[in-house]
């Protein structure tokens, strides 16, 4: 009898987690939105079975334990970027002057 654990998708899944968190800690990542795309394209590629749908879903478990197991790890969404857009042009309206009725003689 073995002490071994085995080898689950999940904790593949955990492993993946934490390497590309330990890259995360050093600058790796532009935004949060870049590591998650990373860690799920790294779980779809190297567990057998693992879809993006499975992959999201362990990246959320890792995720929540990973906050719970240190408060400083914030990986919730990017702020927004705020979009200026532009003020359509001035609409100018012409009026025209009231054409004055003819006398009858």
């Amino acid at each position: 009898m073995s002490t071994e654990k085995k080898v689950t998708k999940k904790s593949q899944g955990d492993a993946i987690f934490a390497q590309e968190l330990a890259k995360r800690a050093t600058g790796a990542f532009d935004s949060n939105k870049a590591f998650r795309s990373q860690v799920i394209d790294r779980m779809v590629a190297e567990i057998d079975g693992v879809g993006v749908a499975s992959g999201a879903a362990m990246y959320n478990q890792a995720k929540k334990a990973a906050e719970a197991a240190d408060s400083n790890v914030n990986l919730g969404r990017d702020p927004k970027k705020v979009v200026v857009k532009a003020k359509p042009a001035a609409v100018v309206v012409v009026a025209t002057a009231p054409v004055a009725e003819e006398e009858t003689a």
